[in-house]
Parts: structure tokens; C-alpha cells; sequence
């Protein structure tokens, strides 16, 4: 036990080095594609300099390299543990620590840029199309699918309706996509209790900002569907 939870510790802190990496490095690819498409679609608004213009992501929270890569160590040392008591098993280990930390950079960027990076939530759904195939969660392969559709269009409908009450955008597609990752492990009984479980965290959050009379204009809501899918994924590995 103590050999598997150096390694994958070494391992997680590789991870953490390289999510840092990604997460300071998509800004500046971001702002490059906005360009791009710009002066495809607006050749004559360029100006006349070659300077280009400069697009400034704003940042909500600043995660240093240490504290990246030490989150990264803590989440893997607790997952490794986990899972090593309940399967036993190397691969499935590895799966959940890829896992919940492809889930903790989402958080991160949610967190930094208000941002949820789309290739991210289709590598969330693929491994849990991979989890179901290889039978590391109990679901069938038609099952995961037809529950990954549900979870995005429920968000879909959701923002929908959001949009059209409070005349603005509440829930972006980027929420939607990261459902259709995160209800691909989970069964159809499970579904309204992540969000349920989110919801509550959320308003709970907001509750205590209002206390402590904190003004909050939007709040990044990936932390609390990722913690909803901790417990949830928890209370199906467990029991």
C-alpha cells in the first residue's frame, strides 16, 4: 500500500505541474483563436498596425504552482487509498485518480477564469464510457449513454428557462457539456440528486457570502457539482 500511494503520488504531482501548465496556457490560446476567427470574419475592421489586439481573460482566483500540484498529491493520496481498500486493483485505481483530477482542474478553471474548458468535460465522458465498458461501474454501455444525454439537456433545458426569467445567461453550455461527462457514471436515480446536491451547496454559498456581506455577482458552480459527484461516486464505490 505504502509503495502504490508513492507512486501515484509522484504521479499525481507530475499531473499537477502539467495542469498548471494547461491552466495558465489557455488564456493566451483562447485570446488566439478570439483573433483568429476576428480577422477571418472582420478583415476589414483590422487595424493597420501588425500589433494585433490584446484579449484580457479576467481571473476570479490565483492557484500557484505549489498549490496545484500539492492539491494534486492530497486528491491522489485519498483516492489511491480508497480505491486500493475497495478494489484492490492497479488500473482501477489509476482510472479514479485521472479521474477526479481531470475534475479538480475543471474546478480550477471554474474557479481562476469562470471558464470550463470543453475537451475537458468529453474526457470526462470518455472515462466514464471506459468505466462502464471495463466494468468498473455498474451500468450498461446503452444506460451510460441514454443518462449522459439526459444530463445535458436537463442543464440545456434549465439554462433555457434561466435565460428567459432573469434575461440573461445563468447556466453557459460549457455546464451542459461538463453533465453530459459527469452523468455518463452515474445511474438515472442519481441524476437529480447531483443536481440537487449542487443546488444546495450553491445556495448555501451564497447565503454565507450574503452574511458576511460579500457582493457576488456570479459564482462558479463546477466546485459543487464536482463535490456532488464525489459523494455520489463514493456512495456507489462504497456500497
Amino acid at each position: 500500500m505504502l509503495f502504490t500511494l508513492i507512486t501515484f503520488g509522484l504521479m499525481s504531482a507530475i499531473s499537477g505541474y502539467l495542469s498548471y501548465t494547461y491552466l495558465n496556457f489557455y488564456p493566451k490560446a483562447i485570446a488566439k483563436q478570439i483573433w483568429k476567427n476576428f480577422t477571418t470574419l472582420y478583415p476589414d475592421l483590422l487595424p493597420q498596425t501588425n500589433h494585433g489586439i490584446s484579449f484580457n481573460i479576467p481571473q476570479y482566483f490565483y492557484s500557484s504552482q505549489r498549490f496545484c500540484v500539492t492539491s494534486f498529491i492530497i486528491i491522489s493520496i485519498i483516492i489511491t487509498f480508497l480505491t486500493q481498500h475497495v478494489y484492490q486493483n492497479i488500473m482501477v485505481t489509476l482510472y479514479f485518480n485521472i479521474y477526479f483530477e481531470t475534475l479538480w482542474l475543471l474546478c480550477l478553471f471554474d474557479l481562476r477564469y469562470r471558464l470550463i474548458p470543453i475537451e475537458l468535460c468529453y474526457f470526462l465522458f470518455f472515462l466514464g464510457i471506459n468505466a462502464v465498458i471495463y466494468h468498473v461501474i455498474d451500468l450498461s454501455l446503452i444506460s451510460s449513454l441514454y443518462h449522459a444525454i439526459i444530463g445535458f439537456n436537463t442543464f440545456y433545458i434549465i439554462s433555457l428557462i434561466a435565460k428567459c426569467i432573469y434575461k440573461e445567461e445563468a447556466l453557459g453550455m460549457g455546464d451542459c457539456w461538463l453533465m453530459l461527462g459527469l452523468c455518463s457514471s452515474l445511474s438515472l436515480i442519481q441524476i437529480p440528486w447531483l443536481i440537487l446536491i449542487a443546488s444546495l451547496l450553491g445556495i448555501t454559498y451564497v447565503l454565507l457570502a450574503r452574511y458576511w456581506q460579500r457582493n457576488i455577482i456570479q459564482i462558479p458552480f463546477v466546485p459543487f457539482l464536482a463535490v456532488s459527484q464525489t459523494l455520489l461516486l463514493l456512495q456507489s464505490v462504497l456500497y
